[in-house]
């Protein structure tokens, strides 16, 4: 059989002791500025990156995947936006996935995190929503861009409503 091509990325520092969270390996994304200026910026990377466990000259610590890039505007300040750990559990908002899909928003600015699953254009699709840090949840469908019902969640009251946003029973 013939010899399968192999593209490896070897750190050249010679460590043979890490500690959770090192960077071994990355992938980056350049773009250059064509204005005349010369800059080049990082506008995305996929990097390795060791597991919470110490590594000291022998395997398995666990490596996880990360997925970063760069808001518009910045140059060379990409964020992590997606995680695959080394148990496979997938993180979008989050470095520490707890199930296998893991989606979290910022919970600062009181964003609504959102799990949608929809046709090609988005227009027909089913809903999971968390709203205002955990005051409620809602299921929804949509059809043609437009909600055609809800299932909503109070747990802080315990409510439940259907067709409504706001339950009070």
């Amino acid at each position: 059989s013939l010899a399968t091509p192999i593209i490896r990325i070897t750190s050249t520092d010679g460590f043979t002791n890490t500690t959770g969270g090192d960077l071994l390996g990355k992938i980056s994304f350049y773009a250059n500025e064509l204005s005349g200026s010369g800059s080049v910026g990082q506008m995305a990377a996929i990097q390795v990156v060791s597991g919470a466990s110490a590594w000291n000259g022998s395997p398995g610590t666990g490596g996880h995947l990360t997925f970063l890039t760069t808001a518009e505007g910045t140059q060379d300040t990409s964020t992590e936006h997606m995680r695959i750990t080394s148990q496979g559990n997938v993180g979008i908002g989050t470095t520490t996935p707890t199930g296998k899909l893991h989606v979290a928003w910022n919970t600062t600015t009181m964003e609504a995190g959102q799990l949608a699953v929809s046709n090609e254009s988005g227009d027909n699709k089913a809903t999971f929503t968390a709203i205002n840090a955990g005051t409620r949840s809602a299921i929804q469908t949509w059809n043609s861009g437009v909600a055609t019902g809800a299932l909503v969640l109070q747990p802080t009251a315990g409510n439940v409503g259907i067709g409504t946003a706001a339950p009070d029973a």
